[in-house]
């Protein structure tokens, strides 16, 4: 760490020192520290040879000791040319029970009197979340941009019992040194392995009870690192030895998925169990075998901190065994279930609680073979029902779920249900690290603390179904029945899924209806038929019911409807005009009005129809974006369609179609798109004589938002046109522009011509404000002053289009182009 700093400097000799360890504990049971530079080079100079002492420091009694009995020697550490020597007396006490459900600690917060850091500078949102407050808060950090070390320092009063003193680095490159009372204890990461990095996992150091001191962390960064941020916690350990202090072996899921953090697997445990305040140790190793894994746990037993913990989460240990031997075969249970039951056995030997937990599901997608989650054969499945479910059947009965014959964590069916989440056939995409986060705290940590487990996950996908009657929802059940064993309850899922299947269908035909009649195509008008069909032969209700249509007023409906043919089709690319044959365009102009052209015939015709357009804070940008895949009517794939116009905030964008015929229809396709970016979702409004919304998603990566099935985007509409708007506005003689104070009805919009006192005849709308409020420019300036509250009126069949935002959305909006079609 560069010497000690400053604030620490002291001198003193060192005193005896005493530790307890655990009774019956064979090798290393205590290690050695000093406030020696490292490397230290440790001996024993007096004492029985029964206490053994490493090179290393490590510390080993053998025959171990009994409940009570105390052994000392004199030890000595050496490094350079200085020398420290103590004695050293260890004294054996039963080993704290595993806690049981319920018995968890969950106030152990340590209260300093102070908190600073290096330089002896109040820390007061540290120093608050030692208070143990109800949402027991871990959000408080140090930080530094600036080159050295940076620290917090812990001022605390006589306690009498070990403290605990915990973080996480949000930084990599870092290594951190504890001292007390300004001497370092020579802290020694913990890791499962020796390459392993330490940024993003929880680390701790034991403080041992005794008199009022200073406890100091201190970062140093590597050559380079410029900004550090670390976030640490003190606690006291309870009388009873039970610390919620949990940790996670397994392989890449584990490691990323589970990770430390504010953000990380800690705020799911704390979500699931209000007021709890656990520390989670990440020992996860990606690409990691059943025995990596097990020579991780070897390893993290190892040091005599492990004592501490009181539970492990063992997540599907067997998964990269899976993913390079699968599909399984008979021959492979019997190797997989010793090793697994091994890296158990010294698990329990350790004193911990064990939480066994499955291998997730895996689509093995975009690898081939993929898994089909309507035999799964070819994937995890098999390798859980032989080896993991035995293992948990026999030795962790209450893991058990015998209702189901299957696991209580349900954590294969979870991550069948979000298979979608899994971006690369093994790994949830890290949007989605959340979600899987929540399951494995509302299953297994929930139970831990209190006794209590949630509903089985194969009898969650049932009550969905039930509830939203959605085809999909109902194959998700008929997927967890292929994994679920023969059982009563089992049949019990298969009659509710019959009995629930007649709405399924008329829920199908009821969004095949609305679907036909946004589309009024044949296809759409046929397929709406085909699905009102099986409703009827399935048994589906004639009468409405459960908020569903019945089959008689669907049938009703689709009799109803005329194929609706494109009689015009406009093509509006917002931004450079690239190819004049194709797209209207823009041209990279933040705000104006264009004059549309029909793309419907061979060669494009001219319209009377005009699109203005406002956006807020704009730019355009050529080849800012990726090209789009679509499909025709709406074909987002040209070249062109890699240019946008938007809002450089989280602001709006709008425009207006005037022209329009009053007799006929509008249908809006509408792109947006920021490849390989974070997520730039955003809400359309279209507005005539009513107004449509669709939510559009982007996310990372995906060029079109939100599309079909096929690719193409999702249409909006059909809508009919609205005829101008009423409104009330201000004017200055000689100023163009029209101030709207309110729209009273209708939409005002460029191209319309306005009717107001202040202006002469014919007047035109050039120019518009991104909402219907604001300063209008118009084709002529007024000749007389008006008061905001002189009523105007406009005319011009109009439909409207504002742009905004979606909900998480706070960078900027990009809008790539828009295919309008009119319909007869």
């Amino acid at each position: 760490m560069g010497g000690i700093p400053p604030f620490f400097a002291g001198g003193g000799g060192v005193k005896a020192k005493s530790a307890t360890v655990e009774a019956d504990t064979t090798g290393v049971v205590h290690q050695l520290r000093a406030g020696l530079t490292a490397p230290i080079t440790w001996s024993r100079l007096t004492g029985p040879t029964r206490f053994g002492v490493a090179a290393s420091g490590g510390v080993s009694v053998n025959p171990p000791l009994a409940a009570g009995e105390s052994i000392s020697a004199v030890v000595r550490g050496v490094s350079g040319s200085t020398a420290v020597e103590f004695p050293q007396t260890l004294t054996g006490q039963a080993p704290a029970p595993n806690p049981e459900p319920g018995e968890v600690i969950m106030d152990w917060r340590a209260i300093a009197t102070a908190v600073t850091d290096l330089s002896g500078a109040a820390l007061p949102d540290l120093a608050g979340q030692q208070t143990a407050p109800t949402d027991k808060a871990r959000s408080a950090y140090i930080n530094s941009a600036a080159v050295g070390d940076i620290g917090v320092v812990y001022h605390v009063d006589a306690h009498d019992t070990d403290l605990i003193l915990s973080w996480w680095a949000a930084t990599a490159q870092l290594t951190f040194s504890v001292l007390i009372d300004g001497v370092d204890t020579g802290f020694v990461e913990l890791k499962p392995s020796s390459t392993t990095s330490i940024s993003g996992r929880r680390q701790f150091a034991v403080i041992p009870a005794g008199a009022a001191k200073t406890i100091a962390l201190v970062a140093t960064r590597a050559s380079g690192t410029s900004s550090i941020r670390v976030y640490p916690l003190l606690h006291k350990l309870p009388l009873n030895g039970k610390a919620p202090i949990f940790a996670g072996f397994g392989n890449s899921l584990t490691h990323y998925s589970l990770g430390d953090g504010t953000t990380g697997f800690e705020s799911a445990m704390q979500a699931a169990v209000a007021g709890s305040d656990p520390l989670w140790l990440n020992f996860g190793l990606v690409a990691a075998n059943v025995d990596t894994i097990s020579a991780a746990i070897g390893r993290v037993v190892a040091d005599p901190r492990s004592a501490l913990i009181n539970c492990v989460h063992l997540f599907g240990i067997i998964g990269a065994n899976v993913s390079s031997s699968r599909p399984y075969t008979a021959g492979q249970a019997a190797t997989l279930s010793t090793k697994c039951n091994a890296a158990i056995d010294t698990c329990e030997a350790a004193g911990w609680r064990v939480i066994f937990d499955e291998v997730s599901y895996r689509p093995y997608t975009p690898d081939a073979p993929a898994e089909d989650p309507a035999t799964q054969t070819n994937g995890s499945g098999p390798y859980n029902q032989a080896v993991i479910w035995p293992i948990i059947r026999d030795r962790y009965p209450d893991q058990w779920d015998d209702t189901y014959q299957m696991p209580r964590t349900g954590t294969y069916l979870y991550y069948l249900y979000r298979r979608g989440w899994i971006g690369d056939g093994t790994h949830p995409s890290e949007a989605y690290w959340a979600g899987f986060q929540a399951h494995h705290a509302a299953s297994w940590y929930i139970w831990v603390l209190t006794g209590l487990w949630s509903s089985p996950q194969i009898e969650q996908r049932i009550a969905t179904v039930e509830d939203s009657f959605l085809q999909s929802d109902y194959d998700e059940v008929t997927y967890a029945l292929v994994y679920a064993p023969t059982s009563a309850a089992k049949t019990a899922i298969i009659n509710r899924q019959v009995a629930v299947y007649p709405l399924v269908l008329l829920k199908t035909a009821n969004l095949a209806v609305i679907e036909a009649e946004t589309y009024q195509t044949s296809e759409t008008i046929s397929a709406a038929q085909d699905a009102l069909d099986l409703a009827v032969a399935g048994g589906a209700p004639t009468a409405n019911m459960a908020g569903l249509a019945g089959t008689t007023a669907l049938q009703a409906r689709i009799d109803a409807l005329d194929v609706l043919t494109v009689t015009r089709r406009l093509r509006i690319n917002l931004g450079a005009a690239a190819s004049a044959a194709t797209y209207d365009a823009t041209n990279n102009t933040a705000t104006g009005q264009l004059v549309l052209r029909d793309f419907a015939g061979a060669e494009p015709a001219a319209t009377d129809i005009i699109l203005g357009y406002s956006p807020a804070n704009s730019t355009s940008t050529v080849n800012g974006v990726q090209q789009a895949v679509g499909v025709a009517p709406n074909d987002f794939s040209g070249s062109e369609m890699r240019t946008y116009i938007g809002s450089n905030t989280s602001g709006i964008w709008a425009c207006a179609l005037c022209g329009l015929r009053p007799d006929r229809k509008y249908r809006f396709y509408l792109a947006s798109a920021r490849a390989g970016s974070s997520d730039r979702s955003m809400r359309w409004t279209v507005r005539g004589v009513k107004t449509l919304q669709s939510a559009i998603i982007n996310p990372a990566g995906v060029s079109i938002i939100a599309p079909n099935a096929d690719d193409s985007a999702p249409p909006i509409g059909p809508i009919t046109p609205v005829n101008g708007a009423a409104f009330t506005a201000s004017a200055s003689a000689g100023s163009a522009t029209l101030t709207v104070a309110a729209v009273t009805s209708g939409l005002l919009a460029i191209g319309q011509v306005i009717n107001h006192p202040a202006f002469p005849a014919g007047t035109k709308i050039i120019g518009q404000p991104a909402a219907q409020t604001g300063a209008y420019t118009c084709d002529q300036p007024a000749t007389v002053a008006a008061a905001a509250v002189t009523p105007g009126t406009s005319t011009g069949w109009t439909i409207a289009i504002n742009v905004t935002n979606a909900a998480g959305n706070t960078s900027s909006t990009f809008v790539n182009g828009i295919i309008v079609e009119e319909l007869d």
